[in-house]
């Protein structure tokens, strides 16, 4: 998402300047080859735009584009890795003259990212982004206030073809700068909420991040505090895992149930974990399972190993 809109953010900057000149009404359509092959370069992969290029001065700087797609580099999905039907952004005219690009609120429509691990721990991102040409922009010089976004979804193919799919009907992004950090939040399918906070980058690429995922009727959530190493490469993610799960009503003993109030309550099942994560599994090192049974503490340890089916 950062290096597509850099790739933006330095064509807007090249024929900014040109709208003063150019009457209004002018089909920037002609200036779609030139946008693909600025992003293709930073992106490291190609880059078409299928529908239509426009951009306006008046009232606000404007550039809107239609048909968005970035080409898988490992060709093993037959999808791109990133699509969308629409990219809109409006820019703050006062940071255009400081030297930064300012995005007061952008919209991205039905945009979908493909992931396709491999099996030597990558996947279809390694190396997007990487090795890039000079920018006319540095990431620092843009900011990004709202990023509203509809009918998004992330796929994950495996390598048996099976896809996992995840839907989020709206979510907002926003970032002070395209350096870091994020934040994320998404409604989901199935009445679920998904928040998302991340630190800038550091030297070595780990990215450091904490998540919660809520569902919203049974209150279930989960945490994650924890980082993402090599992110375009052998991506792993580490880090402590924090769940509350409501278990269902605590029953009480024969005829109890008008002296004890907390015959008939939910209890909480509390699950703790150091997680480890990559293309291939996931670990659960010291692992422990508390609730509370009708006033008496029960707690269980252990580990636990999955794979990715």
């Amino acid at each position: 998402m950062n290096r597509f809109l850099l790739s933006s953010g330095a064509f807007v900057v090249c024929v900014l300047a040109a709208l003063f000149a150019i009457p209004r009404f002018v089909d920037w359509t002609y200036f779609r080859g030139v946008f693909e092959e600025e992003a293709s370069r930073q992106l490291g992969r190609e880059v078409r735009v299928g529908g239509d290029v426009n951009l306006e001065l008046l009232p606000t700087p404007t550039i809107r584009f239609e048909q968005i797609r970035v080409a898988d580099g490992a060709g093993r999905t037959g999808e791109s890795i990133f699509k969308a039907d629409g990219f809109i952004v409006w820019l703050k005219v006062a940071s255009l003259f400081k030297g930064v690009l300012e995005a007061t609120r952008v919209e991205l429509t039905r945009p979908v990212l493909t992931l396709a691990p491999d099996s030597k721990g990558g996947g279809n991102w390694t190396g997007f982004g990487e090795n890039r040409p000079g920018l006319v922009l540095s990431p620092g010089s843009i900011a990004l206030n709202t990023v509203h976004i509809t009918g998004g979804a992330v796929v994950v193919q495996g390598a048996n073809g099976k896809k996992s799919i995840f839907e989020a009907p709206t979510a907002e992004l926003s970032a002070s700068t395209l350096d870091g950090s994020y934040r994320l939040l998404a409604t989901l399918s199935g009445a679920r909420e998904f928040r998302l906070s991340t630190a800038r980058p550091e030297a070595d690429g780990t990215v450091r991040f904490k998540t919660v995922l809520r569902a919203l009727q049974s209150g279930e959530s989960y945490s994650l505090d924890g980082q993402l190493i090599e992110p375009t490469g052998k991506a792993r993610i580490t880090g402590e895992l924090v769940a509350n799960l409501p278990v269902g009503g605590v029953q009480g003993a024969p005829g109890t149930a008008k002296s004890d109030p907390n015959a008939g309550a939910r209890s909480i099942l509390d699950m703790r974990a150091s997680l480890k994560a990559d293309t291939h599994e996931v670990s659960l090192a010291n692992l422990s399972l508390s609730f509370d049974s009708q006033g008496r503490p029960q707690l269980a340890t252990g580990e636990a190993k999955f794979g990715w089916g």
